[in-house]
């Protein structure tokens, strides 16, 4: 009888590995990809304008569209406009269309659309950065009412304003990024606002060189291992928010006349910059410790395509569903009777 049971739960873990790379193998897997924004409304062919999400390798390597956005234009738009990217829990892509008011979640594995997971609503959102929780929640920049907006992270509601409408002046906010219990807020202003991540409390602000009201713009962020604040300033710089000193400085600058834009932390530990100047289309790589610049990351218009790079974020694995990690612990169970067996009957 236990040696029945012992093949039946080998059985079904080996079950679960082939259906495992199946998944991964079943048209092609963007799991550990970089994916990029790229808004083609003004760099794309005629006719075929549209916004896509376009993968990497993690060496700069053109992996193929992770995704492309539907034209399903919402008030005035035409042209569907990916700004905000965010990795689920679940494993899914989240992404924001600031031209169609809504976020939409994709398969974080194959790319395939699965819901309109925010719906549109002109008058109550739209939105740029998007980031979730530690409450599990979505939070959004919202620049239409000047706002930090949540949405519920399991349906997509509309769950009001965490940060009300220019609280602590805010104005017109560009990202929202989540650290040590921190929720950081790049303002238009030339600031980044920092927040309490529970309860939205406004705790203190940080003003990037130039001062208040200079010509750069803050949009993305992203924060290293020990916490420390990347913000790309708009313009050719990308700055650093030391957390211990609360010392802001210049980290990087990029080549040219270029803008920083989309920033990322490859896993490698280089920083990634996407160039949102002129549709330049290019994403450049710094050392992740001196700032310092080694080269060209990837070309979008190597893609076959043209646009601008924008966001970035880092393709995770999702977490195994409940019954496959029931599966799992069966059939480790099983490999350690039937070990066990095997010594009984080679000490009888």
């Amino acid at each position: 009888m236990r040696i029945a049971m012992t093949r039946v739960l080998l059985a079904a873990l080996v079950c679960l590995i082939a259906d495992s790379r199946a998944r991964a193998q079943s048209g092609g897997s963007f799991v550990g990809d970089i994916l990029v924004s790229t808004d083609l409304s003004n760099g794309g062919t005629a006719g075929a304008q549209m916004g896509q999400i376009l993968a990497y390798k993690t060496d700069g390597t053109y992996a193929g569209v992770f995704a492309t956005l539907p034209n399903t234009p919402y008030a005035t738009s035409t042209i569907a406009y990916p700004v905000g990217l965010a990795m689920g829990a679940d494993g899914n892509v989240y992404v924001a269309d600031k031209n169609n008011y809504d976020v939409l979640e994709y398969n974080g594995a194959t790319g395939a659309l699965i819901s309109t997971f925010v719906t549109p609503n002109s008058s109550a959102y739209q939105l740029y950065g998007i980031s979730f929780g530690p409450n599990g929640n979505l939070f959004g920049a919202d620049i239409l009412n000047n706002s930090i907006d949540e949405f519920n992270g399991k349906t997509g509601a509309y769950m009001g304003q965490f940060v009300a409408s220019g609280a602590n002046g805010l104005n017109s906010p560009g990202d929202v990024l989540f650290s040590h219990n921190v929720m950081y807020v790049s303002n238009g202003d030339n600031t980044v606002l920092a927040y309490n991540a529970t309860t939205g409390a406004y705790e203190t602000k940080y003003t990037l060189p130039g001062g208040v009201g200079s010509v750069s713009y803050p949009y993305y962020m992203v924060a290293d291992k020990s916490g420390n604040i990347y913000i790309a300033g708009g313009n050719t710089e990308v700055y650093k928010l030391d957390i211990s000193s609360g010392n802001v400085s210049v980290f990087a600058t990029a080549p040219l006349s270029n803008t920083s834009d989309g920033l990322l932390f490859a896993p490698n530990g280089n920083l990634l910059m996407s160039d949102g100047n002129t549709y330049s289309n290019n994403i450049y790589a710094f050392d992740g410790t001196t700032g310092a610049l080694l080269g060209n990351f990837a070309s979008v218009n190597t893609s076959g395509v043209s646009g601008y790079p924008d966001s970035m974020i880092l393709d995770a694995a999702a977490v195994p569903e409940p019954g496959s990690m029931l599966l799992l612990a069966m059939g480790g169970f099983g490999i350690v009777l039937a070990r066990r067996l095997h010594r009984r009957r080679s000490a009888d």
